[in-house]
């Protein structure tokens, strides 16, 4: 079964909430967890967003509801599903307290989720995917909960990925930006970021830089944490595809590297220009973002 297979066949959830509660009953592996949580449909059911129930064994998520036995890394799927672990979004149990939860309302679920937040975000629809979907390279010096903004992030995955490295993870989030100043030729990021305030009075909600695909949004409500997982980076994944340094990227590819201060890349950014003084600013923003939010 293809990965994107796990909810375009869904309709409505059928027995999710069945099998993954009775797999709680008498668990064959003392880790497993129950989770509850709303998911954003794909293909026919684009858009469409339900509440659906799975199995998870550290970072592996086992679903086998009406039939499918979907196993994929935890990661993957969240994206794939659009899940948000937000109160009311997003539930999680041990066999213990799915038992009690069980014999307290006589039903296999959901319990904890809020029929308010079923109905997907009109701020971040576009028909398929809510929002900007873009990236954060974390090294590790900050937790999502404290994200801020004005904060970098980047269309490009592999770029987040390449700065975030092996130790480091990547933050996945939708950004609410629809109106955003976008970069003349010339200008530079930092250096409007300054008069951002100024920029927002005039009606713009972020900036957009085009040559690297930079996203810098201006208020923290902008912000939706798609995934806050710190198993992005730093493994291989079932799809073949490989995280953190070993996966080359447009910073790598230019000759430039992330390594060093704020200062250090933006003095190396005017040395070169061209592609490789633009990944030189582009980590330089992504660090100064992370130090900022301590």
């Amino acid at each position: 079964m293809r990965a994107r297979e796990f909810i375009t066949e869904i309709k409505g959830c059928g027995d999710c909430f069945q099998v993954a509660g009775r797999a709680m009953i008498t668990p064959e592996v003392p880790e497993i967890k129950l989770v509850h949580a709303y998911v954003t449909g794909q293909g026919p059911t684009a858009g469409k967003r339900f509440s659906h129930a799975w199995n998870e064994i550290g970072d592996v998520v086992l679903d086998y509801s009406n039939g499918r036995q979907v196993v994929m890394r935890k990661p993957q799927y969240y994206e794939l599903g659009q899940i948000t672990m937000e109160p009311g979004e997003y539930a999680v149990y041990d066999d213990t307290q799915a038992k009690k939860r069980m014999v307290q309302t006589r039903h296999w679920g959901p319990w904890d989720l809020d029929p308010a937040k079923e109905k997907i975000d009109e701020n971040f629809t576009d028909g398929r995917v809510k929002g900007v979907r873009a990236y954060h390279g974390n090294q590790g010096g900050i937790d999502t909960e404290q994200l801020h903004a004005p904060m970098w992030f980047t269309a490009s995955r592999r770029d987040a990925e390449q700065y975030a490295g092996d130790d480091g993870y990547v933050v996945v989030v939708n950004l609410d930006i629809k109106n955003p100043y976008r970069l003349r030729a010339g200008e530079e990021a930092n250096t409007v970021l300054r008069r951002w305030q100024e920029l927002q009075a005039q009606g713009y909600d972020g900036i957009h830089d085009r040559s690297v695909g930079d996203w810098i949004p201006f208020t923290r409500e902008q912000i939706r944490v798609i995934s806050k997982d710190d198993t992005f980076v730093g493994e291989n994944f079932a799809d073949g595809r490989v995280k953190g340094r070993s996966r080359p990227g447009r910073v790598k590819r230019s000759g430039a590297s992330c390594k060093g201060s704020v200062t250090d890349l933006r003095a190396r950014a005017k040395k070169y220009g061209g592609e490789r003084g633009r990944m030189y600013h582009w980590c330089a923003n992504m660090k100064s973002g992370r130090k900022k939010s301590k």
